[in-house]
């Protein structure tokens, strides 16, 4: 079933791209691959929950929305600080755009962990402790 899902997604990728791209342009093959994988998994995710009897409908919904939150907040915060470092850092070789690129991530990411901090989402807690115990493993070694 998982197959048949993918090849479905598929078609609506293709279908979306090819019409979005008319509509919108270039911008619109990347909105009609979100809307693919959004349509994927959401198909998914329902066979899933069909099989398995239910999947905390109300906590999954809660988290999603969290998520959105905190990327919402992440792209924001990105987005000025590489607006801030393009007045303060001008010039477009690699080095500079390299550490424009750089600080506006580290930005964003800091955004992001502060922002599922506050909304208390476990699964970035969850995350967050698997990285870290990795990093410690590595530095140990």
């Amino acid at each position: 079933m998982p197959a048949i899902v993918s090849g479905a997604a598929i078609l609506v990728n293709v279908s979306a791209s090819v019409l979005l791209v008319r509509t919108i342009g270039f911008a619109g093959l990347a909105l009609g691959t979100s809307l693919a994988a959004i349509a994927n998994a959401a198909l998914l995710l329902w066979l899933l929950r069909s099989r398995l009897g239910g999947l905390e409908g109300r906590r999954l919904v809660s988290t999603l929305a969290k998520i959105g939150a905190s990327a919402i907040v992440m792209a924001i915060v990105a987005r000025a600080i590489q607006r801030a470092m393009d007045g303060v850092m001008p010039g477009a070789g690699f080095a500079v755009r390299a550490f424009r690129l750089a600080f506006s991530i580290g930005g964003g990411l800091t955004a992001l962990a502060f922002t599922a901090k506050m909304l208390r989402i476990e699964e970035f807690d969850d995350v967050t402790s698997m990285f870290l115990g990795r990093v410690r493993k590595l530095l140990s070694h």
